[in-house]
């Protein structure tokens, strides 16, 4: 009887306890509990092998891909401290089931996939991990990539002569990673654990950066703290402190220091930068050239401020192009400068009562809620609706614990006529989802009366007040209008898009999805391709380019796994589309009729806003700043789509 080896996945004779092609012993591999059975097949298509590593956040597989015959490395999500997995069992189960563990989860799960799409830019790149496809399954999200033959330079590191390695061999291995954190940086993109362990010194002599699971945008103001002793930099242990490239060129001078001197460095909160009692690599490795002592030195300089502000900076002091002053004189130069430095104190008294220099400040009183019973109304095809607005509820609760809030929820194709009914008796909800409704045939409240307050929290509200207040409806999310892109069919590596020749010809095709070719019409010449309404020839892989609107995202996200690229239409306005609207209830009672307010203004806030939206993975955006900035550092792709003063058109 013939088994499968679960490492090289050639097939061998039973009695043979050792694969005669590769040596692999299943025997002598030590199993954790909440491995992946060898052999599990995930997705119809892989076949999960023998586990190449783990750690608090993930397990990384080697398999086989059954639909190409080759060998990849499959990264499973799996966080140690909130779930765990029954032996034997594929689905991965929550620790716990509280609220706190779910969103933890959900946020860690969402993380993981925005690692898979960061990486799936790059595929095909020399420098970096390539990713093969990605999804969800078993409760936890996988990650598919090229498995990389070889070891990882810390491995390396730890089976050379003193843990160090030759000047020259490491510099080789540092310009490859330079250049792959040039192509990162410049998408904005950064990487913030580079480390010996996260480089790989491949059997075909190339040399690639991997594991973005701490990857974000560099203007992303949250910002998760991940920490790896010795390589990261003071910033980054504070998820508010401002980071960019010279973030990325600590770690990067942190790893040449260890490749170099057999020494990890070290911590960087435990350094000062006036009294810096860390030896430098030279006093270490007296082989060490001067200026490259310099150059490292200077990239891991405790104050960012004294670090090369690029890649290319650094480059440029490897290559000998420009010279670097030591870190430690351009230390004492600021000091010098701060002794002569003329420090004036002054004093300034205002006097006069009548005098305009006092500091106003305005603040709102919070409203208090008197004791009410209101009846909320929506549609309920989507059963995560109906779990976003009870978490929102019970938050709602949490202000005031004297309302009480009755949710009643209907198919879309019931939903107007019951709303029908309820007016015709005189039993109008206080609030309701208003979206398939015209609002002049039922009894609503106009808005005026609290949208000014919300306005300045939410995108484009303040600019289409007008509308709701003649419409009687409140919009809580949006769609704006993109192209989607067959990067396996189209060579365009822009993230906004002016006209379609830029990316295709004549002969190129293009789907548009149902019900908007008037508005692709507005924004691009019909005549600039092969037009065709078959989307279907896009999911399937067999179209260029996909015009639809935001909603479209997960569904060409699931159709084209690591093979499609949302483009923004370049146009001096967005175009887009409200969506999810809620209207008040025009009832005699006026106290329920304020709460009806408060928790319509409550869904609008940014933690209300992350229940519908971002949790849901709804297909919509959220029109609160705050929530949609969260959602934009989740799917950084949505990033071009809106800033703060963005113009807006529906």
């Amino acid at each position: 009887m013939n088994i499968k080896c679960y490492d090289c996945f050639q097939y061998y004779d039973s009695i043979n306890k050792v694969c005669p092609h590769c040596g692999y012993n299943p025997d002598s591999v030590k199993r954790e509990a909440n491995f992946l059975p060898e052999g599990t097949l995930l997705e119809e298509r892989y076949i999960i092998g023998r586990v190449c590593g783990f750690g608090g956040f993930g397990i990384t597989y080697k398999a086989w891909d059954r639909k190409f015959g080759n060998i990849v490395a499959i990264k499973e999500y799996f966080q140690n401290s909130v779930v765990n997995r029954v032996p034997g069992e594929k689905e991965v189960i929550l620790l716990s089931n509280s609220q706190r563990n779910r969103k933890e989860y959900r946020l860690g799960l969402d993380r993981h996939i925005k690692e898979a799409r960061i990486i799936a830019k790059y595929v095909a790149y020399r420098n970096i991990v390539n990713v093969f496809n990605y999804f969800e399954e078993n409760n936890t999200a996988y990650i598919v990539m090229e498995y990389l033959d070889g070891e990882s330079l810390e491995k390396y590191l730890k089976r050379q002569e003193n843990k160090k390695m030759d000047t020259d061999y490491a510099l080789k291995i540092i310009f490859e990673v330079c250049s792959a954190l040039k192509t990162i940086h410049k998408d904005g993109i950064l990487h913030r654990d580079v480390s010996p362990n996260n480089i790989q010194i491949c059997t075909d002599e190339k040399y690639k950066l991997y594991d973005f699971g701490a990857a974000r945008l560099a203007e992303d103001e949250k910002r998760m703290v991940i920490v790896k002793p010795g390589y990261t930099p003071p910033e980054q242990y504070y998820n508010n402190a401002e980071q960019g490239a010279w973030t990325d060129i600590y770690a990067l001078g942190a790893t040449m220091y260890r490749m170099l001197t057999g020494k990890k460095p070290d911590e960087s909160i435990n350094r000062s930068e006036e009294n810096d009692d860390m030896k430098e690599p030279i006093e270490l490795n007296p082989e060490i050239p001067q200026y490259l002592n310099n150059a490292i030195m200077k990239a891991m300089a405790v104050d960012y401020h004294l670090r090369f502000q690029n890649i290319e900076e650094l480059e440029e002091v490897l290559k000998k192009e420009t010279k670097v002053e030591a870190v430690s004189e351009t230390v004492r130069k600021k000091k010098l400068k701060h002794i002569f430095e003329i420090c004036c104190i002054s004093a300034f008294i205002i006097i006069g009562t009548g005098l305009s220099g006092f500091f106003l400040y305005k603040y709102k009183t919070e409203n208090t809620l008197h004791p009410a019973n209101i009846n909320v109304w929506y549609i309920s095809d989507d059963d995560s609706m109906t779990e976003a607005l009870e978490e929102i509820r019970s938050d709602f609760y949490n202000k005031y614990p004297d309302i009480n809030i009755n949710f009643t929820g209907y198919p879309a194709e019931e939903y107007e006529k019951q709303l029908i009914q309820a007016r015709n008796s005189g039993n109008m909800p206080e609030l309701f989802q208003s979206d398939i409704i015209d609002s002049e045939e039922f009894p609503i409240i106009k808005p005026e009366s609290f949208i000014s307050d919300i306005s300045d929290d939410c995108f484009f509200l303040d600019k289409n007040m007008e509308r709701f207040f003649s419409d009687g409806k409140i919009p809580i999310g949006f769609n704006a209008f993109v192209l989607y892109m067959n990067t396996t069919r189209c060579d365009y590596n822009g993230t906004t898009v002016k006209n379609i020749s830029d990316i295709i010809s004549k002969d190129g095709s293009l789907c548009i999805e149902e019900n908007m070719s008037d508005m692709f019409a507005s924004q691009f010449d019909p005549t600039s391709c092969n037009i065709s309404d078959e989307t279907e020839k896009f999911y399937d892989g067999m179209a260029d380019l996909l015009y639809a609107d935001t909603s479209y995202f997960f569904k060409v996200q699931s159709a084209l796994p690591a093979r499609s690229r949302m483009l923004t239409i370049e146009s001096d306005s967005i175009q887009c589309r409200f969506c999810d609207y809620w209207s008040i209830g025009d009832v005699e009672d006026k106290n329920k009729e304020t709460v009806a307010q408060n928790f319509l203004e409550f869904m609008l806030n940014d933690n209300s806003q992350d229940f519908l939206y971002i949790r849901r993975k709804a297909d919509a955006l959220p029109v609160n700043k705050n929530a949609l900035n969260e959602y934009k550092s989740v799917y950084f792709e949505f990033e071009p789509l809106v800033s703060e003063s963005g113009n807006c058109v529906f």
